[in-house]
């Protein structure tokens, strides 16, 4: 703490090992593939419901009904 120099135990990019770094990007990619798996899958979700809600109302049961005669 001699003049002033709160920041000497900290560490540079370049002095942090190998395996730290790697072990943090690792994590990055791991939780970025299951975000967008998660995001891929409410896609889903949300496409079948919409599908579900707006087949059966208005114009398409009109045009199922149209198409029938």
């Amino acid at each position: 703490m001699a003049g002033g120099d709160d920041y000497s135990s900290e560490r540079k990019l370049d002095q942090t090992p190998t395996w730290a770094v790697a072990g943090v990007c690792a994590v990055i990619i791991i939780i970025s593939i299951a975000l967008e798996k998660v995001l891929h899958k409410l896609g889903k979700v949300i496409c079948i419901y919409v599908y579900l809600c707006y087949t059966d109302s208005g114009f398409f049961r009109v045009y199922k009904n149209s198409s029938s005669l």
